[in-house]
């Protein structure tokens, strides 16, 4: 099998720039036309700040997006009051254009007050406010990525923290058993194991991840850290397992495909006995909610880089989802996807990993990383040994691995990618 290792996904196919000045003159002629009818400060004005505020940034004009998003919220303040809605919005437009610029000292400022408007000026819980703590965290996500080093714990903190405290405003709303419930609750099992990846880099990430109080110096045991972790995503995946046991009929199928993701988790964290018994019972689950066998097997049969990017409660759904997109957005038919695995590293500053977010950012820089392998699995096996000088133990090891492409490669970052293979896929 083969494993293609490019820096980020692919930019996606960029509107003509020509078009993108042209979209800026009409905006900035539709908002001077408006003000011309309705004055300055009047919040009909807010569509056409918005519009323009998006052509300035499809033009990396960011500076003077700023300034038109700032006059939008000035605007919304003054005939709505302070905490409005429409003003969080406007916040969370300006955040993303601060992103834009890897401006993270100010953005981290903007979000800093975006998560008190949530708290504190909320008025009610309902779906949008859900939705607008998971983006928040999924901000604090790409920080962990994009800003600077000595961020990323407090970056990793506040993404749990939101996501825990949208999964039980979802379930105070809509009940312990509602189905929109699983992807929240997946969200954070991708969280959870980020950190166990830099628990494990023996870094300044590793220590600060392990103080009971951030900045207190008092550090918890790695070994109770990494149990901790591997005990909250069990809950989790439990959680997502009762969902589909209380649907109406029970959902034997989606509770089988969470005894597969147990397993999963089982071997992330090099348990290989568990995993065994949780693969064998998500196997007979399918079975007996009458999957096919032939499409079971082909679901086991192709490897994949744990931990899953999203939870399938169906097998063609996740094979699905495995298949790579031909040319017109269109999936081929599963039978013909080859026995390959793409792995995507999250960024420069937190390497050799998935990103938990669904999307990746792509940057022009890691784009042009790429690595091809070829190697095979040893299943489910344990293993206890040094690599590249750390002793690692783990369940399955690439073997026979051989460089069948490379650009701009070092030989540091072929050994690291070659560890990366070692301990981070599963299932054949």
């Amino acid at each position: 099998m083969s494993l293609s290792l490019p820096g980020s996904f692919s930019l996606a196919q960029q509107i003509p720039p020509d078009v993108l000045v042209r979209n800026l003159e009409n905006s900035r002629a539709a908002l001077e036309q408006i003000e011309d009818s309705i004055g300055i400060s009047n919040v009909r004005l807010l569509e056409s700040l918005e519009q323009l505020a998006e052509s300035l940034i499809a033009l990396n004009l960011y500076v003077e997006a700023h300034g038109v998003l700032d006059r939008a919220i000035q605007i919304t303040r003054a005939n709505e009051g302070l905490f409005t809605p429409m003003q969080r919005d406007l916040q969370v437009r300006k955040i993303e254009n601060l992103i834009f610029q890897r401006d993270w000292e100010s953005a981290r400022a903007g979000m800093e007050h975006l998560n008190w408007l949530y708290v504190n000026k909320s008025l009610q819980i309902d779906a949008e406010l859900i939705d607008d703590l998971f983006y928040l965290s999924e901000l604090h996500i790409r920080g962990i990525g994009e800003d600077f080093i000595g961020q990323q714990s407090t970056h990793f903190r506040k993404a749990a923290t939101l996501n825990w405290a949208a999964l039980n405003l979802a379930k105070a709303l809509w009940g312990e058993h509602d189905p929109r419930l699983s992807p929240m609750a997946y969200r954070l099992v991708k969280q959870y194991h980020a950190q166990l990846v830099a628990l494990e880099r023996g870094e300044r990430i590793s220590i600060e991840l392990r103080e009971v109080v951030p900045g207190s110096g008092w550090v918890r045991e790695r070994k109770a850290v990494k149990q901790a972790f591997y005990l909250l995503g069990i809950q989790l995946l439990n959680q997502i397992k009762n969902i589909h046991a209380n649907a109406e009929p029970p959902d034997r199928q989606g509770m089988a495909m969470a005894d597969l993701y147990i397993g999963d988790w089982q071997v992330i964290f090099s348990r290989a006995n568990d995993a065994k018994l949780s693969y064998s019972e998500g196997y007979a689950g399918l079975q007996a909610a009458g999957v096919d066998k032939a499409r079971i097997d082909e679901f086991f049969v192709n490897p994949i880089v744990l931990p899953e990017a999203d939870f399938y409660a169906a097998v063609d759904v996740a094979l699905l989802a495995r298949s790579p997109l031909q040319e017109g957005g269109s999936r081929p038919d599963v039978s013909t996807v080859p026995d390959s695995i793409q792995f995507s590293e999250w960024s420069r500053s937190f390497p050799h990993t998935q990103s938990p977010l669904a999307d990746q950012y792509a940057d022009l820089e890691e784009s042009a990383r790429f690595a091809l392998y070829s190697f095979s699995l040893s299943g489910l096996n344990g293993y206890s040994r040094w690599i590249n000088s750390s002793y690692r133990t783990g369940v399955g090891m690439a073997r026979e691995l051989q460089v069948l492409d490379q650009f701009t490669v070092s030989p540091e970052e072929e050994r690291a990618l070659l560890v990366l293979l070692q301990t981070n896929c599963r299932r054949g």
